[in-house]
């Protein structure tokens, strides 16, 4: 979920791309948690700690909490800084590659305009390497922009913008491909 200051940005009269973001990430985790043996975290990227100069992610929902005991978490922070995608979707990934399930997928609620370009290509490339499925959610509709081409330069990554979309995409995928648990 990114939380970078570019997010603030208002769109129609009074949501901004980040409430947008933070309704998506709900409505998704939601969505797929319906689905037996989906596993679910949601994290917000730059999360900066006590230290100013260090940036990570901050969880949002971990895997296990349901989305009632998370429900605080979404929103909790107002967007500020700049936008490490590159970084937050390589911490993200490592997290999931770890996990015991077979089918691994990551989804990124952005507005598409990271700090690095080319470094996040590079992350996207080893992600997919990773065996994870990437999915980008970007929020460029909301602003009558051109869709990214940061997350559709392969067959592996897939550009969404439907909820429902999303969620029959999901749904299907996960049918078709095995009843396995999977992790999102």
């Amino acid at each position: 979920l990114d939380e970078s200051g570019p997010m603030a940005e208002k769109v129609g009269a009074s949501k901004s791309l980040y409430n947008i973001a933070v309704d998506s990430a709900y409505a998704m985790a939601e969505a797929v948690e319906s689905i037996k043996g989906v596993s679910t975290s949601v994290s917000a990227f730059p999360y900066y700690g006590e230290d100013e100069s260090s940036v990570s992610r901050l969880k949002v929902k971990q895997y296990g909490e349901s989305l009632r005991q998370a429900r605080n978490g979404f929103g909790a922070v107002l967007p500020n800084g700049t936008t490490p995608m590159a970084e937050a979707l390589m911490s993200a990934a490592v997290e999931l590659y770890l996990r015991d399930e077979d089918r691994k997928i990551l989804i990124c609620a952005t507005d598409g305009e990271p700090d690095d370009a080319l470094a996040l290509h590079e992350a996207v490339r080893e992600i997919e390497k990773m065996g994870i499925e990437l999915v980008g959610d970007p929020l460029n509709d909301c602003r009558r922009r051109e869709k990214p081409v940061v997350f559709d330069h392969n067959d592996n990554s897939v550009i969404t913008n439907s909820l429902d979309r999303k969620s029959t995409r999901l749904n299907s995928s996960h049918s078709a491909k095995s009843r396995m648990p999977s992790s999102a």
